[in-house]
C-alpha cells in the first residue's frame, strides 16, 4: 500500500483520511492458460468484475464498506499470477499529538491490513 495523498487530519476525532494505492499480486490456480496455445500471449488485461478479488480490510478503519472506499480498475493477468491495482480512500483512527510537529510525524501511525480469502 502506497500513500498517494493526505485528504484530512482531524485532531479532535483523532482520525486521518488518506488516498492510498493498493497493489496486490498472487497466483490464482483457476485463472491461467498455456501461452503456447495462444500465440505466446502470456499477459492480458481484464475488468475487475470478471475475476475473483480478495477482501482486503484496514482493521482500524472508520469505514469498512468496500463500496465507499475502494475504486477498482482493471487487473493485469499473466500465466504466473494476477496483479490488481486500485485506489482507495481510507479513514482510520489514530493517536495524534501536535504539540511537537516533526517532519516525520506521519511515521507515528500505522494501518493494520488483512486479506480475507473465501471461496
Amino acid at each position: 500500500m502506497s500513500l498517494y495523498q493526505i485528504l484530512a487530519i482531524d485532531e479532535r476525532l483523532q482520525s486521518i483520511a488518506l488516498n492510498v494505492w493498493v497493489i496486490e499480486k498472487w497466483h490464482d490456480e483457476f485463472l491461467g492458460w498455456d501461452p503456447n496455445q495462444y500465440e505466446l500471449i502470456n499477459t492480458t488485461i481484464l475488468p475487475h468484475q470478471t475475476i475473483w478479488l480478495p477482501d482486503t480490510y484496514v482493521y482500524n478503519s472508520i469505514v469498512l464498506s468496500h463500496e465507499e472506499t475502494e475504486r477498482y480498475i482493471n487487473a493485469v493477468v499473466t500465466t504466473k499470477y494476477w496483479e490488481g491495482k486500485r485506489g482507495a480512500e481510507v479513514m482510520f483512527m489514530c493517536i495524534l499529538h501536535f504539540t511537537e510537529l516533526h517532519v516525520d510525524w506521519i511515521s507515528a501511525f500505522s494501518l493494520t491490513t488483512s486479506k480475507i480469502a473465501h471461496w
